[in-house]
């Protein structure tokens, strides 16, 4: 008898959705944008250099810091990089990673954040500069995940999502990932 048991639960177990989330959502979002007044997520300049400025709208348990890999136009590695990293000073200096390209960044605040905060500006100098792409905000290396890590006691992580693309000499795009109604309101306040 404890042998059909135990066949019943691990066929159980094995039917579980294989697409479940290995952490609970939080509203966390993060979005990209040209500057640090969130004017717009696109540039039309006929200059190699732009800058790309990540933001985060932290979930209804605050934001404690965050883990997802900004992933730069598809251009040619030589045609384009960082030449400045200016980060809000909410930000701890012991982070992990890079704001930029793989593996991802990891990082965490000062103090618990729970309203819009912007995180860091790009200076990216680009060669290609006529040629259109894409800046997405995807999941860390390490983890495949963008997380953050709540304000509750123990520092919970819980799932992010991104809220738009970055388009250089592209449309504006936005709304790259399901996200919630809420969490786009809260974005526009």
């Amino acid at each position: 008898m404890s042998r059909i048991i135990i066949a019943m639960v691990m066929v159980a177990l094995m039917t579980l959705p294989a697409g479940a989330q290995k952490y609970p959502e939080g509203g966390h979002v993060v979005s990209l944008w040209d500057s640090r007044y969130e004017t717009t997520n696109c540039e039309y300049f006929g200059s190699e250099r732009h800058y790309v400025n990540q933001w985060l709208q932290p979930g209804p348990d605050g934001s404690f810091g965050g883990e997802w890999k900004l992933v730069p136009a598809d251009w040619p590695e030589d045609e384009m990089f960082v030449s400045r990293t200016t980060k809000n000073t909410v930000i701890s200096d012991a982070m992990l990673g890079t704001w930029y390209g793989p593996p991802g960044i990891s990082f965490g605040f000062l103090a618990c954040q729970t309203n819009l905060v912007w995180l860091v500006e790009l200076r990216v100098e680009a060669y290609g500069w006529d040629v259109p792409g894409y800046y997405t905000i995807e999941g860390h290396d390490d983890t495949g995940d963008i997380i953050c890590a709540s304000c509750l006691d123990g520092r919970w992580e819980q799932m992010a999502s991104a809220y738009n693309a970055y388009g250089f000499n592209a449309p504006c795009v936005v709304s790259t990932q399901e996200t919630s109604w809420g969490a786009i309101k809260n974005m526009m306040k």
